[in-house]
C-alpha cells in the first residue's frame, strides 16, 4: 500500500453502499475508486464555484456594481 494513503473506516446506509456498489461496478472500478472519484469531483466543483464568484464579484467592481 502507497505510503501518502490513510485508511477511513465509514458506516454508510445500505441504500447509499447499494448505490455506490453498482455504480463502481458499472464503470468497472472499485468501490473505494469510486468513493475517492467522487470526493475529489466534489472538492473541485466547490472550488470552482468559488472561483467563479470570485470573477463574478471583480466583473461587478470593475462595472461600478
Amino acid at each position: 500500500m502507497q505510503s501518502n494513503l490513510q485508511a477511513f473506516l465509514v458506516r454508510l446506509p445500505r441504500p447509499l453502499h447499494a448505490k455506490i456498489k453498482s455504480t463502481a461496478k458499472a464503470g468497472r472500478r472499485s468501490m473505494n475508486n469510486e468513493i475517492i472519484r467522487r470526493l475529489e469531483n466534489a472538492f473541485e466543483v466547490t472550488q470552482t464555484n468559488a472561483d467563479d464568484h470570485n470573477i463574478e464579484a471583480l466583473l461587478l467592481r470593475k462595472l461600478g456594481f
